[in-house]
């Protein structure tokens, strides 16, 4: 079974690094219902269960936070690095992040974030 605060706690220490090494961060212009569903769709099926109507890891907390700030990056000496870009102690929870950074890293910088 996948360990989600594993995740959890990795992803809020990068964004914190990320936020206070950068003056300004940006977003990338994409489709937040795909990077949605990369998401999903990258949790083998074997670690998200359908329970009840929805997989284990389809939650609404998640969703928010995706489509808020999955699309973010920073810019440093050239190099895009996105809110994806950390690794965890879990080896499928690092496919799942591979994957959504390599959605990210794939689309155009179109707006600041902060």
């Amino acid at each position: 079974m996948l360990e989600f605060k594993i995740v959890k706690v990795a992803l809020e220490s990068h964004l914190n690094k990320m936020t206070e090494r950068n003056e300004h961060l940006f977003e990338v212009d994409l489709d937040k219902d795909e990077l949605w569903n990369l998401y999903l769709d990258s949790i083998p099926v074997e670690d998200n269960p359908i329970f009840r109507q929805r997989r284990e890891f389809d939650c609404s907390c998640c969703r928010h936070f995706i489509k808020s700030i999955g699309n973010v990056v920073e810019i440093k000496d050239g190099v895009i690095t996105t809110v994806w870009d950390f690794e965890t102690t879990e080896p499928k929870w690092n496919n799942v992040v591979k994957k959504l950074s390599d959605y990210v890293k794939s689309k155009a910088v179109s707006d600041v974030l902060i």
